[in-house]
C-alpha cells in the first residue's frame, strides 16, 4: 500500500478531505487536548479499510496540519484519501468502516463521478490494485468536469487549477 494513504494528513486528522474546516478545526484541538494528557485519540476513519493502527504525535500533528495549508497540498493528499461527497460515497464509506469491502465497492462502481472515482482508486491502491487505482484517478485528473468538481470539492470555488501546474 502507498505511504500517502497509510501517512495521509487527512487520515492522521481522522477526516475526509472534504470535510468542513470546523471539522478540521475540532479534530485538532481533540488530538492536542489528548496528546497533552499522553492519551491516544481515536476516530471513526482509524478502521476505514482495515489500514492498521495510527501512531498521533504532536509532531506528526503539526506535520499534518502544515501539509494541508495550501490549496496544492490539499489537492494532492485529496487524490489519495476518501471523500463523502455524495449519499452514495457516505454509504459506501460507511460499509468500508464496518468492513464490508464488496458493499462498498458495488456501490462505488454504480456510477461515474469525481467522488466515487478518488474513493475507488484510494480502495484499489489499499487493494494493491494499482492498476485500476491509477485508472480511476487519473479519470478525474484528466477530464474537465471531474477535475473542476474535485478541485470545488476539496478548495471552494474560488481556487483554479490547471493541468501545468
Amino acid at each position: 500500500m502507498l505511504n500517502i494513504i497509510q501517512n495521509n494528513p487527512y487520515r492522521f486528522l481522522g477526516i475526509f478531505s472534504n470535510s468542513p474546516i470546523r471539522e478540521k478545526v475540532a479534530n485538532t484541538n481533540r488530538l492536542n487536548a489528548y496528546l497533552n494528557a499522553n492519551r491516544q485519540v481515536t476516530f471513526p476513519l482509524d478502521n476505514i479499510c482495515s489500514l492498521g493502527t495510527i501512531s498521533r504525535t504532536t509532531d506528526g500533528l503539526g506535520t499534518a496540519n502544515g501539509s494541508l495549508n495550501l490549496p496544492k497540498d490539499q489537492l494532492k493528499y485529496a487524490l489519495f484519501w476518501f471523500i463523502n461527497a455524495t449519499d452514495i460515497d457516505n454509504m459506501a464509506l460507511q460499509y468500508l468502516q464496518n468492513g464490508n469491502v464488496e458493499k462498498a465497492e458495488e456501490l462505488l462502481c454504480k456510477r461515474d463521478n469525481f467522488s466515487s472515482l478518488i474513493n475507488r482508486g484510494v480502495l484499489y491502491f489499499v487493494q494493491e490494485n494499482d492498476g485500476e487505482a491509477i485508472r480511476n484517478i487519473t479519470k478525474v485528473i484528466h477530464e474537465e468536469e471531474y477535475a473542476e468538481s474535485f478541485v470545488n470539492a476539496i478548495c471552494g470555488n474560488t481556487f483554479t487549477i490547471d493541468e501545468e501546474g
